[in-house]
């Protein structure tokens, strides 16, 4: 029997097989997580990236959830902020929500494949959950952290 790591992140909870670190503030209202749960920025695997976007913070900034998760992939993951300029999109289903995610596949300054999307909570709050694959994770890996974390992920 395969053992489940259980993790909280703001109002939410997933299991995963991999250790994942504990949550480290990457600034207000966003977290990473890595893979080993050891690993600082150069030796990750693997990583996932939380942002809060409070009910509040979408009165006072009056940006649609769209452009959050622009302002997020930009602040967050590095992107170089050319709006809808993913390699791919894919469909996920994210809390009985099916929500459209958009995969970038970087080589600078390193190898890494990024999935981002941006999911409404019930109180009113969305959630960008982004996962980064790095150069040397096996994509068998990464898919399965994936699936484990979005299969298991609930309000809490």
């Amino acid at each position: 029997m395969n053992i489940m790591n259980t993790y909280h992140v703001f109002n939410v909870q997933f299991s995963t097989e991999i250790k994942l670190s504990e949550p480290q503030s990457l600034g207000l209202d966003a977290l990473i997580m890595k893979y080993p749960h050891i690993a600082d920025d150069k030796s990750a695997l693997f990583s996932v990236i939380f942002v809060l976007y409070p009910q509040i913070a979408k009165e006072a900034m009056q940006m649609s959830d769209d452009e959050f998760l622009e302002y997020a992939e930009i602040t967050f993951f590095g992107s170089s902020g050319q709006s809808g300029q993913a390699d791919l999109t894919a469909c996920r289903n994210v809390l009985g929500a099916t929500v459209e995610s958009r995969i970038v596949e970087k080589c600078f300054p390193d190898n890494k494949y990024r999935e981002t999307f941006i999911v409404a909570l019930d109180n009113g709050d969305s959630l960008v959950i982004g996962f980064e694959k790095h150069e040397q994770c096996s994509m068998s890996v990464y898919e399965q952290a994936t699936a484990e974390i979005l299969n298991s992920l609930k309000v809490c």
